[in-house]
């Protein structure tokens, strides 16, 4: 399978240089302390499709024992030269969702940020990846995640969008196209970059990423199919839930049984 993340990697921190990690990994340890039984009680950590392992690090710097895995090798690449960078006790790992579980180890919660689950476009697939989550949780074990809510996608996504950043004398553009798939929810995303160094273009290249947007039911449908109950349902990075915001922060429990 193609790494569709393989360029992607090397300006992922550049383009997402102002993402709030540090206030993303508040409301995460906000959530994992709230629902945990007993309150307070995760101490180990997983993030599933963790990227360069920006939440990583944050969640560890709170206290909490960490470990990332990705599909994308150039970004676990990244996030293990992070790692030694900053003396990171954090570990990471090359598995997808669908493989996760051979990871080998057990965690009191999975968490999979910026709506990672959304490239999970099947039933198959993602029926495979809750599986592997269960498989790396406890009974009572938490699983948070987000993803793109379909009441938002349909009526509010751009078609076109446009991203400009800038380190030192290296510029990237990243321009970006969307059409929607009504019948079978995905989202075409297609990416063109061009990097500049001072001034003169470089390197350009393009990807393309199909992403499922859910609806609540599905959500909650195929976390009964796969052993967790549904315990939280809210706006992701807000306290107020609203049924048309673009981002669904979820937190499942494992069922005992």
């Amino acid at each position: 399978m193609p790494d569709i993340f393989a360029d992607y990697s090397e300006f992922y921190d550049l383009l997402y240089e102002d993402k709030p990690y540090p206030d993303e990994a508040r409301f995460i340890a906000d959530l994992l302390n709230r629902y945990a039984d007993p309150a307070g009680s995760v101490r180990t950590v997983l993030d599933l499709a963790c990227g360069t392992g920006r939440h990583c690090f944050e969640l560890e710097a709170m206290g909490y024992q960490v470990a990332g895995s990705d599909i994308s090798a150039p970004m676990i690449a990244r996030a293990q030269a992070a790692a030694a960078a900053r003396a990171s006790q954090a570990t990471f790992y090359n598995h997808s969702f669908q493989e996760a579980a051979k990871i080998g180890k057990r965690f009191d919660a999975v968490i999979s940020m910026f709506s990672a689950i959304d490239y999970l476009t099947g039933h198959h697939d993602l029926t495979t990846a809750l599986e592997n989550v269960s498989q790396l949780l406890p009974p009572g074990g938490l699983f948070v995640f987000d993803y793109w809510n379909g009441n938002a996608v349909i009526n509010n996504y751009s078609p076109v969008r446009e991203l400009r950043k800038r380190r030192g004398n290296l510029e990237v553009h990243r321009t970006s196209t969307t059409r929607l798939d009504l019948v079978e929810q995905i989202a075409e995303v297609n990416f063109q970059f061009r990097c500049l160094v001072a001034g003169q273009s470089e390197h350009e290249f393009r990807e393309q990423h199909r992403v499922r947007y859910f609806f609540f039911r599905e959500i909650e449908t195929y976390l009964e199919l796969g052993g967790f109950d549904l315990i939280h349902r809210g706006t992701f990075m807000a306290e107020d839930f609203s049924p048309t915001s673009w981002n669904i922060a979820v937190v499942a429990r494992k069922r005992a049984t």
